[in-house]
């Protein structure tokens, strides 16, 4: 069985700022868990809207990255990161 991480990361397609979407954590302290989050995905300069999938982690970093369904050069989507 894998060791259960203190903090997960995800995506939303829709909420935040914007409602185009969002990346967030959720950090555990005991059995509590809090929710941050970390990106809104804004409908400017083809940065992307509507994140496709979840994130992968860079553990020596704590980059995630990730795709976006829609925006990049031709609006076909993007591939993001979020830095810590």
């Amino acid at each position: 069985m894998l060791p259960f991480s203190d903090v997960l990361y995800g995506t939303t397609t829709y909420g935040g700022t914007h409602d185009e979407g969002t990346v967030f954590s959720l950090s555990r302290a005991g059995h509590a868990w809090t929710e941050s989050v970390l990106a809104n995905f804004p409908d400017a300069n083809g940065d992307g809207t509507y994140p496709y999938a979840g994130v992968i982690e860079d553990k020596s970093t704590g980059t995630l990255y990730g795709t976006t369904a829609v925006g990049g050069a031709d609006g076909r989507g993007t591939v993001y990161q979020v830095t810590p």
